[in-house]
Parts: C-alpha cells; sequence; structure tokens
C-alpha cells in the first residue's frame, strides 16, 4: 500500500493521513459527516500539512539529494533525524485530524469496524481538495486503498467510489456494494 499513497500523493496531492481519515471515520459510530463538516474537520489538518509536514519534508529530500557533501555518518544522521522529525509531524497531524473529528461531532469511532461504503464517501468528500482530474491509474490506486483499508474487493471499491462520482461505474452486485 505504501506505493499506492506515494502515487496518489504525487499525482493529486493526496494527504495520507487525511485518506487514512476517511477510512477510520467509516465506522459505523462514527458521525455521518456533509461535506461543510468534513471540510472543517480537515482545514486545521490541512494547515497544518502545508505549514509544517511539507516543508520538513522538502528540507529531508533536500538533504537526501545533498549527501555526497557530507561522510556517511554525518550525512545519515541528519537524514535520519529529519525522517523522525517528519514522522513525528505526521503523527501530530493525525492528532490534529482526531481532535477536531471530535470536536466537530462530539463522537469517536470505537473498535475496528470499517464500511467501504462510508469510506468512499469520506473520499468523495475529500476529492475537493485534491488536484488534478482522476486517471484511471488513480481510480484503481483509490480502489486498492478502499479495497485493502475497508477488507473489501477491489471490484466493490471501485464500484461505491463510481457509486460517489469519483471513478466510472462498474457493474457489482448491489448485495456487495453496501459492506
Amino acid at each position: 500500500m505504501p506505493e499506492v499513497c506515494l502515487r496518489l500523493q504525487d499525482a493529486l496531492g493526496l494527504d495520507v493521513n487525511i485518506a487514512f481519515f476517511c477510512l477510520w471515520w467509516s465506522n459505523p459510530e462514527a458521525a455521518l459527516l456533509d461535506q461543510e463538516r468534513f471540510d472543517a474537520i480537515v482545514r486545521p489538518a490541512i494547515e497544518w500539512h502545508k505549514a509544517v509536514v511539507l516543508p520538513t519534508r522538502a528540507a529531508r529530500k533536500a538533504v537526501k539529494a545533498e549527501l555526497t557533501r557530507l561522510s556517511g555518518d554525518e550525512s545519515t544522521g541528519v537524514y535520519r533525524k529529519l525522517l523522525e522529525i517528519e514522522i513525528e509531524t505526521e503523527h501530530a497531524e493525525q492528532i490534529i485530524l482526531a481532535r477536531s473529528a471530535e470536536e466537530q461531532t462530539r463522537t469517536r469511532p470505537r473498535g475496528s469496524e470499517v464500511s467501504s461504503h462510508r469510506a468512499a464517501r469520506n473520499i468523495a468528500l475529500y476529492r475537493r481538495h485534491l488536484t488534478g482530474g482522476l486517471t484511471a491509474k488513480d481510480c484503481e490506486d483509490l480502489g486498492t486503498l478502499l479495497s485493502i483499508g475497508c477488507r473489501t474487493t477491489q471490484d466493490v471499491a471501485l464500484s461505491q467510489l463510481a457509486e460517489w462520482g469519483l471513478c466510472p461505474s462498474r457493474r457489482v452486485e448491489d448485495s456487495q456494494l453496501h459492506t
């Protein structure tokens, strides 16, 4: 799944933390979100991502590109520290998302049950924050993200994404769609 997330990140500007939030918030105990509430929940995370995560990631990538200027131990140490900081900033973003969702909805998912139908709906709400049009490969990757995250088949995931207008329609038995 890491390759899928990286492709979507590069192609659409997907924030993996928000994509995972879409999966987590598909728990049947979580409040059903409309566009306004979804936007209010993700706004602080998007601001954090732009102000903190992306510059930290850029610094890490810049160091990686310039590693030849330092000795092996020096370059490895700097790169590792930046990677650790980047991971911590990503974790902080997850906390921001969870707190924002709780503040906006007064609910919190319990347990690990997820609904691929609700997750596809959440991804559709997130779509307006992504750049560019969805290609066939993007749809396939979103289907993979949804199928793995919600433990369903790729066909069901793609059909549910199509139901929310994200991907071309696919025919799947109705009994399989609302899992």
